[in-house]
């Protein structure tokens, strides 16, 4: 599901879930899939005896990657135009994550809607655990469905969108010959 800028207002929250109960073995697999076997990340005994951390804890990487798969669950595939952040606490084995993105700004940019978020990660206990921003296209304001490659004007028959769809102001010349 895309965002639609009429939909949005500064202050809208989304929120989930995105991993529960990290697993050192995840962090592992994730070590494998990126190539960085640091072994703060990979070997207990490094971790405690040499580093003297509690115990191994995830990169920093596979928070801000699970961060990002709320964003574009959330704004839509190929939406994402910007996205950064910094990690402020280390994510240990057992820890929930739930992110959040919060909408700043509604606007466009060189004439495409736009949302502006901040992103935010915690922890079961509330401590933030990434921090960040965020931007991603929005579709036009009214409220125009596709369906069957068609659009769909709420209440009219696809073959008569086509019609109404070409008078839309808001759409771009090309964004009509689309249709």
């Amino acid at each position: 599901m895309a965002l639609r800028a009429a939909d949005l207002a500064v202050g809208d929250t989304h929120e989930a879930v995105v991993v529960d109960g990290l697993t050192r073995t995840e962090i592992v697999q994730y070590a494998g899939a990126s190539g960085d076997y640091n072994p703060l990340h990979t070997d207990e005994v490094f971790a405690t005896q040499v580093a003297g951390y509690p115990s191994v804890f995830a990169h920093g990487m596979l928070t801000m990657g699970l961060t990002g798969k709320m964003l574009t669950d959330y704004v839509g595939d190929g939406r994402l135009t910007r996205f950064g952040g910094r990690f402020t606490s280390q994510v240990w084995p057992g820890d929930t994550l739930t992110a959040a993105a919060t909408v700043m700004v509604v606007g466009e940019h060189d004439g495409v809607p736009t949302v502006e978020l901040t992103v935010e990660t915690r922890n079961q206990d509330g401590g933030v655990v990434f921090a960040g921003t965020a931007a991603a296209r929005a579709d036009l304001s009214r409220r125009t469905h596709l369906t069957c490659g068609y659009p769909f004007v709420k209440g009219i028959s696809p073959i008569k969108s086509v019609h109404i769809v070409r008078f839309i102001p808001e759409l771009s010349r090309s964004q009509r010959a689309i249709y």
